[in-house]
C-alpha cells in the first residue's frame, strides 16, 4: 500500500501536490491571516538559510525546483513516517478528494510556509540573540534524508540561484557583517 501511494504521489500535478498539502496540513480553507502567517515565514527562508551554522555540511540547494517538487516531496516524507499511520491515511485521503467549486487556489498558498508547518516536529525557523532568522533542528538531517531533500528544494525554491549560491553562508553582496541591511553604513 505504501508504495501505491508513493506512486500517486510522485504522479500528483503542481496544482494537486499543493493542494493536497494544504488539505494535510488543514489550511486549504485558511483565512487570509493564516495565509499571511505562512508568507511571512516563508519571507525569512532566505535569510535562514545563509545564517544557519554548518547548513551547507547537510544539504544544498537541489537544482531546479518548483513548488509541486517541493509539495510532492514533502507529502512522500509525511506518507513515510513510522510512527503514523493516522498521517499515511490522512495523505491518502488528500489524494483522493476532489477539489471543491471555488475553492483558494492552492498556487496562492506560501509552500514555504506550509512545508515548515509539515516539519514542525523536526524543523524551527527561529530569531537568533544576532538579529537573524535561523533553523533549529530537533534533529540533525542527515545528508542522504528525504528530510535533507525537502530543505535542500526549500533551499534551492529560495535562494534565487538553483544548484548554486553561496552556501557557506558568506554575504557575496557586500551587506553589513554585523547583521545590518546593506548601505545602512
Amino acid at each position: 500500500m505504501a508504495d501505491e501511494l508513493t506512486g500517486r504521489i510522485r504522479t500528483l500535478s503542481e496544482e494537486d501536490a499543493v493542494a493536497a498539502l494544504a488539505f494535510v496540513l488543514d489550511v486549504e480553507d485558511a483565512a487570509q491571516a493564516e495565509v499571511e502567517q505562512l508568507r511571512a515565514v516563508e519571507d525569512r527562508l532566505a535569510e535562514a538559510f545563509t545564517t544557519t551554522p554548518d547548513l551547507s555540511g547537510i544539504i544544498r540547494p537541489t537544482g531546479t525546483v518548483t513548488t509541486g517538487d517541493l509539495a510532492r516531496t514533502t507529502l512522500l516524507y509525511l506518507a513515510g513516517q513510522e510512527s503514523s499511520d493516522g498521517t499515511r491515511s490522512l495523505v491518502a485521503r488528500a489524494l483522493d478528494r476532489p477539489r471543491r467549486e471555488g475553492q483558494r487556489d492552492p498556487l496562492t498558498i506560501a509552500i514555504g510556509g506550509l512545508v515548515l508547518l509539515a516539519l514542525k516536529t523536526d524543523v524551527e525557523l527561529k530569531w537568533t540573540t544576532s538579529g537573524r532568522w535561523s533553523f533549529h533542528f530537533r534533529l540533525k538531517p542527515i545528508s542522504d534524508t528525504l528530510l535533507a531533500d525537502i530543505l535542500g528544494k526549500l533551499w534551492a525554491l529560495h535562494s534565487g540561484d538553483p544548484g548554486g549560491g553561496d552556501p557557506s553562508g558568506g554575504d557575496p553582496g557586500g551587506g553589513d557583517p554585523g547583521g545590518g541591511p546593506a548601505g545602512t553604513g
